[in-house]
């Protein structure tokens, strides 16, 4: 072929081009393989490179993608594509393909072009660019630029815009056309049927091919799902000025994870007036799928791996989650799904929960079977908080090698006054409340009388709680309950005779068991407890969530340390963020602390109430909302506990070692210069002065009105009715709802629920939930949370030793609840 003949089909074949169908209305030697069902505006695949580079940004997960298409005709290639594409940190999308392209025999050598793209933005605006570097052929060692955006302001609306070959590089001083193409996509009445409109346009830069408005090359595409699962995909090209016409009309079949596709392709001009293209699509995350709702599903869950580190290798860490938020949304969200007919939670390590956090998640199983859901425990072991949580299924299966450790609650409280005296260290401590009970670890060597009736109180409380709720789920009478718990250990067939468990199976034989027990053939499907996923358009409505978990301190947070910790400014931080986010709608306070220092715990108290200001602020109180977290929960519109949270605790202290006797000991000496009379009150190697114990309590009960004064304003309460229930008493929720001081025992679920409708949502909206929480390190080797450290010294460390003493607190103040609510171990509070 001769040159000159050569660089006109090269660089000028768009006079004779087809349009591309439905994406790229403009095909040349440039061009990749034709995109069944795409558009400007719709492609959001790895192949979006070849369509939009900007589609890349607004891939859901890592997906695989291949083509193959067969005569296309000329200008444009048939062969084969292989598309790779990802997310990346949230705000990036990587994509990654290799297309093997030819043409008619005798026109042009094959060649391959390889795509790289990348793209930042969110659901709402993503901006990419791809580099199309030719191997072999006529274009090899050539590159070809693309950049395109794509707008998605709606879940109705989207709206691309692309620009092509922007730098491809002359071939004997002749350079290609750019291409300009706008795209607009519709969802009129719902996800079901989406609608698109192209129209192309290419550039002067090259005279030999038609260019300009009045050779405007026009899309349209069609994607009408008809069943989940099946997609009609309908596309039509024209170009002004006598241009060809080419019309395509396909079917796209979608499993979980696996897509197929394929369209006939017709023209109106061209030798081969027929050809196709088909291809397939493996991903990441789950689609509605072909044969859904056809015969019974039920999904297994690992319901202890929702509260379990990743195992293995974290190379970039991860959104930050609360495995409570999704837990709970996780079960409300297959209670919403209609392909689900039943649910399997399998618990094969006891649960890493409190009494408080196990009432939500009974209470989020039984709202899953109000909704028509068949609900199956299946236990390896079980304490009383995991058993409760089994026991809100419709039917508990055990594996015959289980044990049970439901055995109702214990409490012990450990003094050592006389431990320290021993070393010469005695402990000195002021405080506001007659039941503030923590510093009594140090400085007591037997129980006080207030002490003992706040701990009766709550076991007795706590217990006639858990035998009612027992009874109820498992239809015995509550004296039957309670001889069962007598027993402190049992297996499985002892379990299944008391009529703690309906029947025994091994985990290897738990489907036919449930197929046994329903009566009927089963599809059984595994899945991750995760919230509903938002498959439209844009970005959904936002909820924040912002953690206060462990002990309250000055300073940053501390999640993964030996010793959890919460700091005031990460909390601050967060607050001030999601009251300024225009995405979020409400704020949700997960709380989970027994308190800490006093000062963080009042200026996280102040961004509560400033946040409130701005956007609806609700807390929900899980195993404890206790003294300091107390504090902080006040400033929201409404609290949320379960039955069993422990509240309140409204009170302070201030803790001081006195290490002169243990220096003595150890014969250090010493000396002290002082310039002010107090100027030693911090220092741990004296005792207080009587003038010192005073400025102490002038401190602490200024603290402990403001605590007042603040409880008494957000409850609609005097100050005199709070400090008649304060004092630094402990209460369940149940006893705290009793006495005005939580709004709700609906717990987490309910509070969920609430914050949608504070929003202006349905209760049942599907919402994104912002976690301002640290995430791991983008380097970390993780491994199960039950590690050899996470038994019995973390146990040693956080039960018997108080808080205090492993942190350093700068105020002094103390905001903490007595009663150790954070021991997890089986029978414990």
């Amino acid at each position: 072929m001769p040159k000159a003949v050569l660089l006109l089909f090269v660089l000028g074949a768009a006079a004779a081009a087809r349009a591309q169908t439905p994406g790229t209305t403009n095909r040349t030697v440039l061009s990749g393989l034709d995109l069944p069902g795409s558009s400007v505006a719709l492609e959001d695949s790895p192949a979006a490179s070849t369509v939009n580079p900007a589609g890349i940004g607004m891939q859901r997960g890592l997906s695989l993608r291949y083509l193959h298409e067969e005569g296309a005709g000329l200008p444009g290639p048939d062969g084969d594509g292989l598309y790779l594409g990802a997310p990346l940190f949230g705000v990036f999308g990587f994509g990654l393909s290799f297309e093997w392209l030819r043409f008619d025999e005798g026109s042009l050598p094959p060649h391959r072009r390889t795509s790289w793209s990348l793209a930042v933005g969110d659901p709402r605006l993503s901006l990419g660019v791809t580099a199309h570097v030719f191997s072999g052929g006529v274009l090899d060692e050539r590159t070809s630029w693309d950049a395109g955006l794509l707008l998605r302001p709606g879940r109705a609306l989207s709206v691309g815009l692309v620009a092509r070959n922007l730098d491809t590089a002359p071939l004997n001083g002749i350079r290609p056309n750019r291409e300009y193409a706008l795209g607009v996509g519709l969802r009129p009445w719902g996800d079901w049927l989406t609608v698109a409109v192209d129209a192309s346009v290419l550039g002067s830069e090259n005279d030999l091919a038609p260019h300009g408005f009045e050779r405007t090359a026009f899309a349209a595409t069609l994607l009408w799902r008809l069943v989940p699962g099946v997609t009609v995909l309908g596309g039509y090209t024209h170009r002004l000025g006598n241009g060809p016409e080419t019309a395509l009309l396909g079917l796209r079949l979608d499993g979980e994870f696996l897509r197929v596709e394929g369209a006939p392709i017709l023209r109106t001009e061209g030798d081969n007036a027929v050809g196709w293209v088909a291809g397939a699509t493996l991903r990441t995350w789950r689609e509605r799928s072909l044969g859904e709702g056809v015969g019974r599903t039920f999904v297994r869950v690992r319901l202890d791996e929702v509260f379990s580190s990743p195992s293995g290798l974290v190379l970039f860490g991860g959104e930050p989650r609360d495995p409570m938020v999704d837990a709970v949304e996780g079960l409300a969200a297959l209670g919403r799904d209609g392909r689900v007919d039943g649910v399997v939670l399998e618990m094969l390590e006891a649960l890493p929960v409190g009494m408080g956090n196990a009432w939500d998640l009974h209470r989020a199983i039984l709202d899953l079977r109000a909704r028509g859901k068949r609900v199956v425990a299946f236990v390896e072991e079980a304490d009383d908080a995991t058993y409760l949580v089994a026991s809100a299924a419709d039917h508990v299966i055990a594996s015959p090698a289980a044990f049970f450790v439901v055995n109702g609650l214990a409490s012990r409280a450990d003094f050592f006054a006389r431990t320290l005296d021993l070393i010469g260290v005695q402990v000195e401590a002021v405080r506001v409340g007659r039941y503030k009970s923590a510093p009594e670890t140090f400085t007591r060597s037997s129980i006080s009388v207030e002490y003992r009736e706040v701990l009766a109180s709550l076991l007795d409380d706590l217990f006639a709680s858990e035998v009612a709720a027992l009874a109820r789920a498992r239809g015995m009478d509550e004296s039957a309950v309670r001889e069962a718990l007598q027993r402190g250990l049992r297996d499985a067939e002892s379990a299944r005779q008391a009529g703690l468990v309906d029947a025994l199976a091994y985990h290897d034989a738990l489907e036919d068991r449930v197929r046994q027990w329903a009566g009927r053939r089963i599809r059984f499907e595994h899945r991750s407890l995760r919230p509903a996923s938002w498959e439209h358009w844009s970005l959904p409505p936002e909820i924040a969530v912002v953690p206060i978990t462990g002990t309250i301190v000055s300073g940053g947070s501390q999640p993964f340390g030996l010793v959890p910790t919460t700091g005031d400014r990460s909390v601050i931080r967060a607050l001030e963020e999601a009251a300024a986010s225009h995405s979020v709608r409400a704020i949700l306070l997960r709380i989970d602390s027994g308190g800490g220092d006093a000062s963080a715990s009042q200026r996280i108290w102040n961004a509560v109430r400033e946040a409130a200001r701005r956007k609806p602020v609700i807390a929900a109180m899980g195993d404890a909302g206790a003294s300091g977290a107390y504090y902080a929960a006040v400033g929201a519109d409404r609290i949320f506990a379960t039955p069993a949270t422990y509240t309140g605790s409204i009170g302070v202290f201030w803790l001081k070692p006195d290490l002169e006797g243990l220096m003595e000991k150890l014969r250090v000496g010493s000396h002290l210069e002082k310039r002010g009379e107090q100027a030693d009150i911090l220092s741990w190697r004296s005792g207080w002065t009587e003038g010192m114990r005073e400025s102490i309590q002038s401190t602490i009960d200024s603290f402990y009105e403001g605590f007042l004064r603040a409880t008494a304003e957000a409850r609609d309460l005097s100050v005199e009715e709070v400090d008649a229930v304060a004092q630094g008493r402990v209460w369940t929720g149940a006893q705290a709802r009793e006495r005005a001081l939580v709004d709700d025992l609906g717990g987490l679920g309910g509070a969920l629920r609430e914050a949608r409708l504070a929003a202006g949502l349905p209760e049942d909206a599907t919402v994104r939930f912002r976690v301002y929480a640290p995430s791991r390190s983008m380097l970390t080797v993780g491994f199960q949370t039950q590690g050899a450290l996470d038994g019995p010294v973390v146990s040693l460390l956080q039960a018997t030793v108080p808080i205090p003493i492993l942190l350093w607190n700068g105020s002094g103040v103390w905001a903490l609840s007595p009663v150790a609510w954070w021991v997890r171990e089986p029978g414990r509070l």
